[in-house]
């Protein structure tokens, strides 16, 4: 069995409402300029108080570890955990109604009837980042958004993308409802395995409703799309659907950090273009190589969710997958060894060093019936 720990949907996770929300929100909702300003400095206070309950949280947390290594008695921490967590939770629900209230009180009359898209839009922030399939939590009106689309490009996908918003609302109410009724998995208790199967079983249909959804829409507005703008959006839907093979990496930061050198020589430069060039060629079909490995994976295996933030899974990795994600981190390696070679001491300590995670999905791998660790990006 696997374990992930730590995903979208713990209380470990960021739950705060991002800036960028506001910015969406107000787009969303015709807003000007001043009221703009406005939802900002309301999301300033909101981001202050977030902040200092999530400190105070973990403080708590600190705390009741500390006690723990103290007495040796672990079990005295897992008892004192899930009252902090609840009151994090139900303090954080309530800062974050009342940041929407404040900025829903800066509407006009005529801005209100816009107000069930941005509460839509949060619904699928949430629900979105609990999703544990590959294609199951990206958003295709954010993918459309960022294409920056002339207005009458937006005017043809905007029936179709009114009509996703709709059809995903309804699952994600469905799915925000079920919540806290998903079976969990906590540390320090046996595990039940078969509550916990049938808990995934439920999830994995429901997130297959998901991304049937998603995918119906995407290949609706790829045809409407013009023709320059089509492989941009087919490229970043998939690199959403599959954040773990096409996530900037290391091999990445290195050439990206590498190109920002104002002490490269020409030879250097020349090199280090043609070695970006040849790597990105090299890596597109590993990417889908091991993008379809995950998916048959995904199909044929029992994982899925299995709430608060835990995905499991049950039986051996596939061989294939296994392959498939050690090819494109051998080409890693190799390309990060030619760049290395062609820098001097002094540029490769500059060089970003390496981070947990790095090595490939950034998952730990025990064989038999171990408790298989993976911890999210």
């Amino acid at each position: 069995m696997s374990v992930s720990i730590g995903g979208p949907g713990s209380v470990d996770s960021d739950s705060m409402i991002p800036r960028r929300f506001v910015d969406r929100a107000a787009k969303a909702m015709g807003m000007s300029a001043e009221q703009a300003e406005q939802a900002a400095a309301i999301h300033d206070g909101y981001a202050a108080a977030y902040e200092a309950r999530n400190k105070a949280y973990r403080e708590a947390l600190e705390e009741a570890r500390r006690d723990s290594d103290d007495s040796g008695d672990f079990t005295e921490f897992m008892k004192r955990l899930p009252p902090l967590e609840k009151a994090f939770s139900e303090d954080v629900a309530k800062l974050e109604a009342g940041f929407l209230a404040d900025v829903r009180s800066l509407l006009a009359s005529s801005q209100e009837s816009a107000w069930p898209k941005v509460e839509r839009m949060r619904r699928r922030d949430v629900g979105l980042a609990a999703g544990s399939m590959s294609g199951e939590s990206i958003d295709v009106i954010a993918i459309v958004d960022g294409l920056n689309l002339s207005s009458a490009d937006v005017a043809a996908v905007a029936t179709i993308l009114d009509q996703y918003e709709l059809d995903l609302d309804r699952l994600m109410v469905a799915r925000l409802e079920r919540g806290d009724d998903q079976a969990g998995w906590t540390p320090g208790k046996p595990v039940d395995v078969e509550q916990i199967q049938a808990s995934m079983a439920k999830a994995k249909e429901e997130g297959i409703k998901v991304r049937d959804v998603h995918r119906d829409a995407a290949r609706k507005v790829e045809l409407l799309l013009p023709e320059g703008v089509r492989t941009t959006f087919r490229d970043r839907v998939q690199a959403a659907s599959f954040p773990r093979v096409y996530r900037k990496g290391r091999t990445i930061r290195e050439l990206d950090a590498a190109a920002a050198m104002t002490d490269l020589d020409d030879a250097q430069r020349s090199q280090l273009a043609d070695l970006r060039a040849s790597y990105e060629r090299d890596a597109a079909p590993l990417n889908a190589a091991w993008s379809k490995a995950i998916e048959e994976s995904e199909a044929e295996g029992q994982s899925g969710g299995a709430g608060g933030g835990v995905v499991l899974s049950f039986g051996n990795e596939p061989e294939s997958l296994r392959e498939a994600r050690k090819a494109r981190r051998d080409l890693d390696e190799q390309v990060s060894k030619r760049l290395r070679a062609m820098l001097s001491a002094a540029q490769k300590d500059r060089l970003p060093k390496a981070a947990g995670g790095d090595g490939g999905e950034g998952e730990g791998q025990l064989e038999g019936n171990a408790v298989i660790i993976r911890r999210s990006e």
